[in-house]
């Protein structure tokens, strides 16, 4: 598991969410601001980004959290690239004689 960041009540950070990242808050309580909508987040919940997404996160009493990377998306493009890379096969069904 990541190591937490810590963030002390009323402390405001900026942070770039690549698609499929999630912000996890460890302890404590986040407010999040993302395009005009407000999310508050709790000990072990989480804001998963759909897009890229710029966040504006406050601490609303001290608090950490950490950055959780996007791997679903890393592996769904390794099994993608991996099934172009095998060999195209078809399926011949044997002729049955009656």
């Amino acid at each position: 598991m990541p190591s937490p960041i810590p963030l002390a009540q009323g402390a405001i950070r900026r942070l770039q969410l690549r698609r499929g990242a999630s912000l996890v808050c460890r302890h404590g309580c986040l407010w999040l601001s993302q395009n005009g909508e407000d999310i508050v987040l709790q000990a072990g919940q989480r804001h998963r980004a759909a897009n890229g997404e710029q966040l504006l996160v406050e601490a609303l009493a001290d608090s950490s959290y950490h950055l959780q990377p996007a791997t679903g998306i890393v592996r769904s493009l390794l099994l993608r690239c991996w099934r172009r890379l095998q060999p195209q096969t078809a399926y011949i069904p044997k002729e049955t004689s009656q």
